[in-house]
């Protein structure tokens, strides 16, 4: 009887190979679609981040609140009577956009455009 000894005879479902291949840290939910792929950028914690505060706002997991047939997130029809301004609405939608070159490219962008009007902190300009 032959052995066999490739990765997809030892693991045929893809999903168990990669588990096996590399470690994953999180929930589905909260994972930026690149990082999903095996694939994660600096910026995928800001992905992360953002789809957090959109699960604290509504209560509601991320799954959820996001439309696969209109291509973007309905966070806004499960506010519960939560006030988001306009201005933190568009960061959040930044920050949890699944396309990553039309995320924010850094912490630093994100302080800095939230506190348009107070210094940055330290931490921020020299850290990142």
């Amino acid at each position: 009887m032959r052995q066999c000894l490739n990765p997809d005879c030892l693991f045929p479902n893809p999903v168990i190979f990669n588990i096996v291949k590399s470690a994953v840290i999180g929930s589905a939910e909260y994972c930026a679609p690149e990082q999903s792929m095996g694939k994660p950028l600096f910026i995928s914690d800001l992905y992360s981040l953002g789809v957090t505060y959109l699960h604290l706002l509504t209560g509601m997991s991320p799954f959820d609140l996001y439309s696969p047939m209109e291509g973007e997130w309905v966070w806004r029809d499960y506010l519960n009577g939560n006030l988001v301004s306009d201005e933190l609405g568009k960061i959040l939608e930044k920050l949890a956009n699944p396309i990553a070159k039309h995320r924010y490219q850094s912490v630093k962008q994100v302080v800095i455009l939230k506190n348009k009007n107070t210094a940055v902190p330290d931490i921020i300009k020299y850290r990142y």
